[in-house]
């Protein structure tokens, strides 16, 4: 007990001055306003009975035990050191939690708002919605990391002939606002034969998500050495082998980031979407939600939270999965 107090004492004392707690605090009470709506969420999805209305008593029960529970959590870890000191809290924390939870309302906790995933034959189809949502974010993701790349590595490596201009062109693309080009965009999509499709919204969102893509890219490749890539050719080693054996894993990070980036935004999409594609067939999650929202018989929460979690779900693993590399992101460079 001794040598756990004393670690939560360090952690205190050593690692954080007054002017640090205060930024901890003040980012901790906003970070609340924006966490809360979606434990709020999924909440509603599994206590909603089957009108669809909202169990408020439930809620407060739940919110009344979550909240303390999620201050604690932060608590946890800004003020203990010890790794295993915090998880043992940590662990504590989330089993005292469900177990409150379940005592206050287990008998309420439903699963009725769910049912939609077992209907397969629905029109339109949240299976349909999501493979149409993963063609979209995953295509964009695949274009804009590969075209970055490139675009990136030749924006770092060689000087050419408009070359500050097209640097300067980059950012002033990114700045202008999307939704002005939304008509100009509809109509060459219409002489194209591309409106109604999924290849046409990928197509747009991809060059409406490089000019900031590439931009990024030729920080992370400015920050890598030439002399790096120079021993690799010197030793034998094409430039196509070199960029790829040598180059490549050092900007690892940012092809990630970039690529999270582009999943999120497609996975996201709506107003492109919703504009361009009209066959509920090739709906994707967010018109999908949208959808139920607008129901003529009036909106199920408990059905509208079930198809919110189940679309966060996606971007949750992802970003999951991927955060102790965006951790690791430095951007910047000398080159011009």
């Amino acid at each position: 007990m001794n040598t756990w107090n004393l670690s939560i004492t360090e952690g205190v004392f050593s690692r954080l001055n007054k002017g640090q707690w205060l930024v901890l605090f003040l980012i901790s009470v906003l970070t609340l306003p924006v966490v809360v709506p979606y434990f709020w969420m999924f909440f509603v999805s599994f206590t909603s009975g089957d009108t669809g209305s909202v169990n408020v008593f439930a809620i407060a029960k739940i919110m009344g035990i979550f909240l303390p529970a999620l201050i604690a959590t932060l608590l946890t870890i800004f003020l203990i050191e010890s790794k295993q000191l915090r998880r043992a809290v940590l662990l504590s924390i989330v089993v005292v939690s469900v177990w409150g939870i379940l005592a206050k309302v287990g008998d309420e906790i439903s699963f009725v708002s769910y049912q939609f995933l077992s209907e397969s034959n629905a029109v339109p189809s949240i299976y349909d919605a999501l493979k149409n949502s993963f063609i979209l974010a995953g295509g964009q993701t695949l274009l804009v990391c590969t075209i970055a790349t490139m675009a990136g590595y030749y924006l770092s490596r060689f000087h050419f002939t408009g070359r500050a201009a097209y640097m300067k062109g980059l950012v002033v693309l990114h700045a202008f606002p999307a939704l002005t080009l939304i008509i100009p965009i509809f109509l060459l999509l219409h002489w194209s034969s591309l409106l109604d499709s999924l290849f046409g919204v990928v197509l747009v969102t991809t060059a409406l998500e490089l000019p900031f893509a590439i931009f990024l890219m030729k920080g992370f490749f400015d920050n890598v050495s030439w002399d790096i890539e120079m021993s690799a050719m010197t030793d034998g080693a094409s430039r196509l082998r070199a960029f790829i054996d040598v180059v490549l894993p050092q900007v690892k990070n940012g092809v990630i980031a970039i690529g999270v980036f582009s999943f999120l935004k497609g996975w996201e999409e709506y107003i492109f979407v919703t504009s361009f594609i009209f066959d509920s067939n090739h709906w994707v999650m967010s018109q999908f939600l949208y959808f139920y929202a607008e129901d003529s018989m009036g909106a199920d929460y408990g059905l509208l939270t079930a198809v919110a979690v189940v679309y966060l779900i996606p971007s949750l693993v992802l970003y999951i999965t991927c955060q102790k590399y965006l951790s690791q992101i430095s951007v910047g460079g000398t080159k011009g």
